[in-house]
This record gives structure tokens, sequence and C-alpha cells, in this order.
């Protein structure tokens, strides 16, 4: 009796050791950790892989010169309130977005575009400048500014919100223009934030 029970035991270590050896041939072969980027699907497209042979180019034009005097002249007193003063404006041919879920580069181009560098005066918290940019693009019409909003935001949606990186962003729309608010870091967001609804109580 013992002779048998010893030989069940032996064989079922034989088992086991033979099945082991069949885990480690599964993990050691040599299959690709990641499939290259010709061969993934496009929702799985990362940001640093745009442009590729697939991605597309999507065009937004803004077809007239950009008139936001209005915009500003009504956002300097509460800037000035906020101890914020804008530092740098410039007019710009072009800005793109990614677009990692449809593998799609947006770009806005025209003559509607304008950059604005703004940064604050006093320090808040110590040692620390809280700065921020707005861009302003134009459209010929609000419909136009609706759609071109969507489509942004659904950039910025793509790739689970980091296809355009990590940065607090906002778009609001004021008329027939989109109004984008980006910070460099987290802990600037709460002035963009009021900066955003307060243009949005202008609309």
């Amino acid at each position: 009796m013992k002779h048998i029970i010893h030989i069940s035991i032996l064989l079922v270590l034989i088992s086991c050791k033979e099945s082991t050896g069949i885990k480690n041939t599964q993990i050691i072969k040599n299959e690709p950790i990641e499939e290259s980027i010709e061969n993934k699907s496009v929702k799985e497209v990362r940001s640093w892989d745009i442009p590729n042979e697939n991605t597309k180019i999507e065009i937004l034009k803004s077809n007239i010169s950009i008139n936001d005097a209005t915009l500003i002249s009504r956002l300097k007193p509460f800037l000035n309130n906020k101890k914020f003063k804008i530092e740098e404006t410039k007019l710009i041919e072009s800005k793109s977005y990614k677009n990692c879920k449809d593998n799609i580069i947006l770009r806005i181009e025209g003559k509607g575009l304008k950059k604005y560098y703004v940064k604050r005066t006093e320090s808040k918290p110590k040692n620390y400048y809280p700065d921020f940019i707005m861009w302003v693009y134009e459209f010929e019409n609000e419909s136009q500014a609706v759609t071109a909003k969507k489509k942004i935001l659904n950039a910025f949606k793509s790739s689970n919100g980091y296809c355009n990186g990590k940065k607090p962003n906002y778009l609001v729309l004021y008329d027939n223009k989109i109004i984008h608010l980006t910070t460099r870091a987290e802990m600037f967001r709460g002035y963009i934030i009021d900066i955003a609804e307060k243009i949005k109580n202008y609309s």
C-alpha cells in the first residue's frame, strides 16, 4: 500500500513539473510587448505617435481678421483686480491640437487668431507668480465657433484627456469666438477657472 501511495505522489509531482514547464515556455516566448504604430487600432494611438502615415489633417479656417477689443476691454478691470497683467500679445497664423482617438491633427488657421500671455504682478502663493496663456480664435459666425469648440473638446478628451498634455485647459465661447485658457501648473488652475467663468458671464 505504501508503494502505491509513493508512486501516486511521484506521478503528481511529475505532472506539476511538466505543467510548470509549459507555463514558463509561454512566458518566455518572444512576442512583442507593444505592437508597432502601423498595427495599432486608431483608439490606441498615443500623442507621441502622431503624426504617422495614417494621420489626417483637419483645418478649421478663421477667414476674418480678429476683433477682440471689446472682450479685452471688459476683461482688463477684472484682471487688474486679480493682480494680473497682459505681458505679451501676438497675432498667430495657426494653432494645432491632437485627437488621439480619431488620429487627427486639428489645425486652426487664418487671420483671426491671437495669443495673450498673462502674468500675476504679485506672488501667490509665496514666491510663485501664476501665469496663463489665452488663445482667442474668431470665426465668421457663432455656429462655426460652436462646431470648432466641439472638435477641440473631442481632441482634449481623447486618450483619457492626455493627448494634448496634462496642463489644465478650458474652452469658452464668446459670441463668434473661442477662448482657450491654459496654464503651466495644476496649482494655477483656479485662476483660469475664475477667468473662464467671467467670460461666460459676458456672453
